[in-house]
């Protein structure tokens, strides 16, 4: 069955799918804080860890209940639509971003290289707001450009068919680094709030996985190019 056509039943599972995610993202931030507050005699951050806690609890929570209204809200006697019908192939723009694909995928690269800049310059804030751009901007230059060079075939838009054996599993990496690349920008401001510390190996990690995400993207491009001397 086609994970798209899942995830897309009813009108929840997208909603349910990022709030899975930003309930991953606060685990993170918990076990960060965790790992910090043990590194002291004192505990100097176990309230505020419990108050995070308290925030994963209630995410979880929601989860659950909207897992139950989504699952409860699937008709059984229509069939899922598959990605091609989903994510269909647009050659003039998408109404998301409202523009087309040369223009997404300098956004992306320009994205890529302001991201880097602003961990070099140690820029918490800046971190912070492109780090949320990024992630926003690499999900649908991956299902709309880089993902046709991993499937090679210019209709084929799917975040989710990568996942699988046929493509050596490579979209457990590309949405992996991607996640670790958002979540180590986007960590530094939250962690500076609760300790008032800064912390440089978050700009570290953060340029790290998003480099790689952005390398393996780029990759299957060049790759698709020197074997067939065109573009998709």
């Amino acid at each position: 069955m086609c994970a798209a056509g899942v995830v897309n039943a009813n009108i929840y599972g997208g909603n349910l799918l990022i709030l899975k995610l930003l309930t991953l993202f606060v685990m993170g931030l918990w076990i960060v804080i965790n790992h910090l507050d043990l590194q002291y005699k004192n505990y100097p951050y176990t309230k505020k860890k419990f108050w995070v806690y308290i925030l994963i609890f209630a995410l979880v929570l929601a989860e659950l209940v909207l897992d139950i209204i989504y699952l409860t809200n699937i008709d059984i006697m229509e069939p899922v639509l598959c990605c091609s019908v989903i994510f269909k192939h647009k050659q003039t723009g998408y109404s998301v971003l409202n523009c087309d694909v040369k223009t997404l995928v300098l956004l992306f690269y320009t994205l890529y290289v302001v991201n880097i800049l602003t961990a070099i310059f140690k820029s918490k804030i800046g971190q912070f707001i492109l780090g949320v751009l990024f992630v926003y901007i690499s999900y649908y230059a991956v299902v709309y450009f880089f993902g046709t060079y991993i499937y090679e075939l210019p209709t084929h838009n799917c975040p989710y068919c990568m996942l699988q054996k046929e493509y050596w599993y490579v979209g457990y990496i590309v949405w992996s680094t991607l996640f670790l690349g958002t979540f180590f920008a986007v960590v530094g401001l939250p962690i500076y709030l609760i300790t008032k510390k800064e912390f440089n190996i978050f700009y570290k990690y953060s340029i790290v996985f998003n480099t790689i995400f952005v390398f393996i993207c780029s990759f299957y491009v060049l790759r698709y190019y020197l074997s067939n001397g065109v573009f998709l």
